[in-house]
């Protein structure tokens, strides 16, 4: 009888044990729901348009050599997302049909923008990144499409004008020694944007 009543008291010791361990000290613990606050985000994208003047500068090994310069105008298209104040990602298009001799420049391609302000209301500012260029009259004939993916660089100016409006002043360099025509290639534009 006694080793049964020792056998007994350890199951209910067991017993007793394992329940108050199961439970946490027999607590119930009631989880509290914690409210869900919404982090404001900030899109802070922009487009910009502008107008451009494209030159053309082409080596011509003929029978002497001679060096040939177009200048044509157009239309520019820009669009980005400041990642911060310092760096931006931004895409762009480029068409340049107007008072052509030789020449029109096509480009679009997609650019980092590091961007510094110099004073609150300007940033001053470089690209550089991937793009595709196409320049009519200057390929391995006269009139063939000297066409080029890789990489495109600038740099320009933005002054903060009012609301969300900005005025922009930018230069790119498309091709440099390109071709069988020794190709140099860049952009001046001139525009405003919009900074939603």
């Amino acid at each position: 009888m006694k080793r049964l009543y020792k056998e007994l008291m350890t199951i209910l010791v067991l017993l007793a044990i394992s329940t108050t361990s199961s439970l946490g000290g027999g607590k119930l613990i009631i989880p509290v729901e914690s409210p869900v606050i919404p982090i404001p985000i900030d899109i802070n994208t922009y487009i910009g348009v502008g107008l451009i003047t494209s030159g053309v500068v082409r080596v011509c090994e003929c029978t002497i050599t001679r060096v040939l310069k177009d200048t044509t105008y157009g239309a520019s298209v820009r669009a980005g997302w400041n990642y911060n104040d310092f760096l931006a990602l931004e895409a762009r298009w480029v068409n340049a049909p107007l008072e052509r001799d030789f020449s029109t420049t096509k480009h679009y391609g997609l650019f980092i923008k590091p961007q510094y302000k110099v004073i609150p209301k300007m940033n001053v500012y470089t690209v550089f990144g991937y793009g595709h260029s196409e320049i009519e009259g200057a390929g391995d004939k006269n009139y063939n499409t000297l066409i080029k993916n890789g990489f495109s660089y600038g740099g320009g100016v933005e002054y903060n004008l009012f609301g969300g409006w900005s005025a922009f002043v930018d230069y790119q360099n498309l091709f440099y020694g390109e071709g069988v025509f020794d190709l140099h290639t860049n952009i001046l534009s001139v525009g405003l944007q919009y900074n939603f």
